[in-house]
């Protein structure tokens, strides 16, 4: 199965998601009014969202597939695939974890995958 690039960067460039033969997905469905957001608020809204299970998990990373979407890795070798609740929380730590990268820029999202207007538009919106 060949890599997956991420909707996360860093200074090395896209970070390369896990296969999903080794992982569960919770992905949360990004707020429209957030384009005009920062990286940071942008994770905010997903840490919040994680914590009040307004999120799906699923079985495969929807960030490069749906557009408006953040997936958030939990590796199956740290949860086990029947243990939701188990599965909610690795979600809410590496979703803090990632909130904290973008915190000190170390961790960039690639806004025009989340936000396909922004590449349509031909627009460069500094977020």
């Amino acid at each position: 199965m060949p890599a997956i690039r991420s909707i996360f960067s860093n200074s090395d460039g896209p970070i390369i998601d896990p296969s999903d033969l080794v992982a569960v997905w919770v992905t949360v469905k990004i707020h429209k009014d957030l384009i005009f957001g920062t990286h940071s608020d942008i994770m905010e809204w997903v840490v919040e969202q994680i914590q009040k299970r307004e999120a799906t998990i699923e079985d495969r990373s929807q960030h490069m597939r749906m557009h408006s979407r953040i997936s958030i890795p939990v590796l199956l070798a740290d949860v086990e695939l029947n243990d939701i609740e188990g599965q909610w929380r690795g979600a809410d730590i590496i979703a803090k974890r990632f909130l904290e990268e973008t915190r000190k820029g170390n961790v960039t999202l690639n806004l025009e995958r989340i936000f396909p207007v922004l590449k349509q538009k031909g627009r460069s919106v500094e977020l």
